[in-house]
């Protein structure tokens, strides 16, 4: 949802004259890398508000999601399973060396199939249905899921660099800009949960200003 926002703030809010070249890339996160079997996805998150000191958290959360998620064609169903998120997310990293554009592809279709269809992205028949949609090499993905080890040390990398930059629960939105002479880019804004895409659009005008 957070970067829906941040593309329409992209491409409805700044005015037509401004240049802009905009690249996403999504980053590695799991939030339970210990989780092992399938669990309801109500009772995963009752425990947690329960583990806050708020038992009826998820009694608000729930129907603040799906408010939320209307306005931008998401319709929230938090009524399946969840498991364990390394294997997609080891399928992601390997999407990548594609391009980052067929990631996003990837990406948004295991979003719609967690988020809306109550499919598991644990589920290596999901995983391998969702490659097919997008047109990539499913013989391929199958191996890469058959191997734990493949593209594992690459998403262990992005896990320790959201550590490292004190990044422990998503969605987090990180804007870099500008680029020194070996390409490495400065952070110049990040902000923690779903913006509205006037606020990104505000940033991102700011952010222009100053650049």
């Amino acid at each position: 949802m957070a970067l829906k926002q941040a593309v329409e703030a992209v491409q409805r809010e700044l005015e037509p004259s401004v240049l802009l070249e905009v690249k996403y890339t999504r980053k590695a996160f799991i939030l339970r890398p210990e989780r092992v079997g399938l669990h309801d996805w109500l009772t995963v998150l009752r425990k947690l508000g329960e583990s806050r000191g708020n038992p009826s958290w998820v009694d608000t959360f729930v129907p603040q999601m799906k408010l939320k998620g209307q306005p931008l064609g998401i319709h929230f169903d938090f009524g399946g399973k969840v498991g364990n998120s390394m294997d997609s997310l080891r399928l992601l990293r390997w999407s990548r060396q594609f391009d980052d554009n067929k990631q996003e592809e990837l990406a948004e279709l295991l979003s719609h199939y967690h988020f809306e269809q109550k499919r598991c992205v644990c589920d290596h028949t999901n995983l391998l249905q969702a490659v097919g949609v997008v047109g990539l090499d499913q013989q391929e993905a199958a191996r890469v899921l058959k191997d734990p080890s493949m593209f594992r040390a690459e998403v262990e990398a992005e896990l320790d660099e959201a550590v490292e930059q004190g990044i422990h629960s998503i969605p987090v939105v990180s804007v870099y800009g500008g680029g020194d002479e070996r390409g490495r880019k400065t952070l110049l804004y990040r902000d923690s949960g779903a913006a509205q895409p006037e606020e990104y659009a505000h940033v991102l005008r700011q952010l222009l200003a100053v650049n």
